[in-house]
This record gives structure tokens, sequence and C-alpha cells, in this order.
């Protein structure tokens, strides 16, 4: 099944498109994209296996990581789509009215999908923040771009430098 109808979802505070949405399997997806100067994108075998083990994760507070789209130049990582975002865009929302409930509960959450991925064989997050929690549309705290840690920072080295190039 491919996935259909990529289209850039922007925050509604800063305005920067922070995730693309598109239809796999007629489910909603998020898509993040890892560009790459090189053609010939080779996955090592640890990243594979990582990638396994981030599918086989289910909790209620973790983005199920549905799988990943290896094109040329790129990679597609497809996780589930929330649609009420990013945490760091309902906290820096001036029309989101937070009490101290709903925010222990977004804590609550956090703390439960910390928990549950500490406990699993992935072991550790390497970039949490409020940018890589999304929400639900039942306000249920999700963390997500946890993982593939080394195959995220080769990217961004290759994009860094490709920016140095044009300076």
């Amino acid at each position: 099944t491919s996935l259909k109808s990529t289209i850039s979802i922007e925050s509604k505070v800063t305005g920067q498109a922070f995730t693309h949405i598109a239809s796999y399997k007629g489910t909603l997806v998020a898509t993040k994209t890892l560009t790459f100067k090189s053609r010939n994108i080779d996955i090592p075998r640890e990243t594979k296996k990582e990638m396994k083990m981030m599918r086989e994760l289910h909790h209620d507070n973790i983005n199920p990581f549905i799988g990943a789209c290896l094109q040329p130049h790129y990679i597609l990582l497809v996780t589930e789509y929330c649609a009420k975002g990013s945490l760091k865009d309902i906290l820096e929302n001036p029309d989101i009215k937070l009490d101290h409930m709903f925010i222990a509960s977004l804590v609550f959450d956090l703390i439960k999908g910390m928990i549950f991925l500490h406990d699993s064989d992935l072991k550790v997050h390497g970039n949490l923040k409020s940018s890589n929690c999304v929400v639900t549309s039942r306000w249920v705290l999700q963390i997500t771009d946890y993982g593939l840690r080394e195959l995220c920072t080769a990217a961004e080295n290759e994009i860094f430098l490709n920016y140095e190039h044009y300076k």
C-alpha cells in the first residue's frame, strides 16, 4: 500500500511547517523526512533492528512508529497522526487555556510514556522536548521521534553541510 496526498501542516503559533500528513491504508499518518546528499542510502543492520523494535512498541503514551519509506536522497519516517499537534504548539497557543488538572494529566502521560520507553529495548528517547510530544484528538499526550538517533544525526549533518555550502 502506498502513501498518498502528502500535505504540510503548519504550527498555529510560529507558522513553521513541522510535519506532513498523508494517507496510508485509509488512515491519516504523520511523516518526517530525513534528507541525504547521497543517492544510495544504506541502512545499517542495527538501524533496521531498531526500526523493528520501534514498530513493536505499544503503549497509550507512545506515538506508534508505522515504518519508513526509502527513496533516493531521503527517508520518510511514518508515524500515527495526532490531531491536536505538538505539546509545544499547545503550550504556546494563547487561545488554549490550561488549568492545573489538565497540565497534571499531560505530565502524567509524559511520565508513563517515558517509563515505558526506558523499560523497553530502546531504553532512551535521545531528544525529548515539547515538539516531540504530540497530543491526540482525545487530549492524550504521546511521545514521538524516539529512536533512530544515528540516522537522524547523519541526515542533520548532511543538511547542515549543504546549508554551509550555500553561505
